[in-house]
């Protein structure tokens, strides 16, 4: 059951996928409507079995997960009035790489920038002893 509800989730986003960025980012802008329609839609889908409904909830839950982290990431489109004019309205994700970065950082109390560092003075020390030795 488990299984199967993520990878029809898979399959969904998948399929969503091969549309242009400019459309996936405004289905990323109304995400609440495409939860909407798996969270019903599935398990009217699925209805019958057990088995049926829990893939239909398992696959909603991985459907709303996956879209939350593309919004976050990706960014995305609202329908909005700009300066008088209704336009699609571009906003970019929260989750730069700087801000992935920090976010690391202060989980685990260790700066990227600092390990890579730390890897590639590593690297050339060992590079200097090798040469020293030889």
């Amino acid at each position: 059951m488990l299984f199967s509800g993520i990878l029809t989730a898979v399959g969904l986003v998948a399929i969503t996928a091969k549309f242009s960025r400019s459309f996936l980012e405004k289905i990323l802008g109304y995400d609440w409507a495409i939860d909407l329609m798996v969270t019903l839609g599935l398990p009217i889908l699925f209805y019958g079995t057990y088995s049926g409904m829990m893939t239909a909830v398992i696959t909603g839950l991985s459907i709303s997960f996956i879209l939350w982290i593309a919004k976050n990431l990706i960014g995305y489109q609202k329908y909005e009035v700009v300066e008088g004019k209704r336009v699609w309205n571009r906003h970019h994700g929260k989750w730069t790489p700087m801000f992935l970065g920090e976010q690391i950082h202060n989980w685990f109390k260790v700066s990227f920038t600092s390990a890579v560092n730390d890897f590639q003075s590593g690297w050339t020390d060992g590079e200097k002893k090798a040469t020293t030795h030889a």
